[in-house]
């Protein structure tokens, strides 16, 4: 029999993604906050955990109050998980404007990011590579208040991108300090036009669509709350490019915690070039199986499949031991996604509860004795003053949240960060090489 010859496969290098989804964020904090006893503010070990919780790649921050000097030091602090990038107001750093980018280096692996500045402390862009020889464009903002400035803001960021059509970006998020639609106010109302048709033209530039208010038309969410008030407003937004808008899911709008009267908005974009990725295996967490309540379940389940065994009349097609090994392991995972619900943490359950409430007075479902969708009436004042009592409760529960996931850190810290363990391994190991060596096919003759 005559020998083929055998041609040696050829490596190639391909990327490997880190995730088949982008999640971005977009937060107004309200300045650099207060120094505590080590001289950085929990408002940034808050961003950082933040990161961490949500899987963010990257989080568009506003209202920072960074100067050079204030980045390179929480730089230095974060520098195993997380990079600032900044563009602090010209004249004054540390006390008014002021854009930033935090990036997830755990995600970022050993690529490397490019920043522009468009404008100084209220315009930045970033260009992160997301996909092989493929980046994504991001474009930060923070717009003034004032009506007349903050059109000419517009203005002048279009006559930019009209310049240099290179520079134009695929995403662009921040604090917009406008809404276009009357419907993102409560109480309603228009803003001023001068504002408003700057920033369509340069929406219309940039070919860019509001992907929440796309997906949600009818829906009523904000994310600026005035102090002591009721009056709301949806001043922060992501847009997107109008190839992206199919692209994404996973919107959310979620409280700040104790550190801004901003809330946190979030989307996931899917990637360029991922491969299709299924539910996968449901799997539940190993602690569970220290958990004594589901111990004793899972023991007498053991038990009744041994006794259904045992006792087994002679073998057939539906009496048969892997017959009952099938209906264990049916009873098994549905006692243990029972478990797992009852395991939500008390103070969890009563943040999403609270959340359905605000959800459920903004949004009042259709009257069926009448044709009118409240939905696209103005909400009355009675339920504006309940959802913003349970919105201030809602911030207060999720400050104290975050104080007990940071003592729960700083605990595991104190006793595994100086010991030769797993967690210690996972906080001091480099970023992994982004590429694996993969193996071409040779061709047939």
């Amino acid at each position: 029999m005559e020998q083929r010859s055998r041609t040696p496969r050829e490596p190639t290098t391909v990327t490997r993604h880190k995730g088949a989804r982008f999640r971005i964020g977009t937060l107004n904090i309200k300045g650099f906050g207060g120094n505590n006893t080590n001289g950085i503010p929990d408002k940034w070990l808050y961003i950082n955990q933040v990161i961490r919780d949500n899987k963010l790649a990257v989080l568009a921050i506003q209202e920072t109050h960074l100067s050079k000097e204030r980045t390179e030091r929480l730089n230095r602090l974060f520098a195993a998980s997380m990079e600032i990038i900044s563009s602090p107001d010209p004249d004054r750093a540390t006390g008014a404007k002021g854009v930033a980018f935090a990036i997830n280096k755990k995600l970022l692996g050993d690529k490397k990011v490019q920043t522009h500045i468009e404008i100084e402390g209220r315009a930045m862009t970033l260009r992160y590579p997301w996909a092989p020889g493929k980046t994504i464009t991001i474009t930060n903002v923070y717009a003034p208040n004032r009506e007349s400035e903050n059109a000419e803001f517009w203005d002048v960021l279009r006559t930019k991108y009209e310049n240099a059509p290179r520079n134009k970006p695929e995403v662009l998020l921040g604090d917009f300090n406008i809404v276009e639609n009357p419907m993102d106010r409560i109480p309603a109302r228009q803003d001023a036009r001068i504002a408003t048709e700057a920033l369509t033209k340069i929406l219309g530039v940039l070919n860019v669509g509001d992907s929440w208010r796309l997906a949600h038309p009818h829906e009523k969410a904000y994310t600026f709350r005035q102090n002591n008030s009721d009056s709301q407003s949806r001043l922060d937004r992501i847009y997107l490019k109008s190839g992206l808008l199919s692209k994404t899911a996973d919107w959310n709008i979620t409280g700040p915690g104790p550190h801004s009267d901003h809330q946190l908005v979030t989307l996931s974009i899917a990637n360029y070039h991922a491969p299709a990725i299924g539910k996968g295996r449901w799997s539940a967490p190993l602690s569970l199986l220290d958990d004594a309540k589901f111990a004793t379940t899972m023991r007498e389940l053991g038990m009744k499949l041994q006794e259904d065994i045992n006792s087994a009349p002679p073998r057939s097609d539906d009496c048969n031991p892997q017959k009952s090994l099938e209906t264990f392991k049916e009873s098994l995972l549905k006692e243990a996604r029972k478990r797992i619900k009852e395991w939500i943490p008390k103070l969890d359950k009563k943040i999403l509860t609270l959340r359905a409430q605000v959800h459920d007075l903004l949004n009042p479902k259709e009257n069926a004795s009448s044709n009118t969708n409240r939905r696209d009436t103005e909400i009355p004042r009675e339920d504006r003053e309940t959802a913003a009592l349970i919105q201030e409760r809602i911030q207060n529960l999720e400050a104290k949240r975050f104080g007990q996931r940071r003592a729960t850190t700083a605990a595991k810290n104190w006793a595994e960060g100086e010991t030769l363990s797993k967690y210690w391994s996972r906080l001091n190991a480099p970023p992994k090489p982004d590429n694996i060596i993969l193996l071409r096919q040779p061709t047939e003759d």
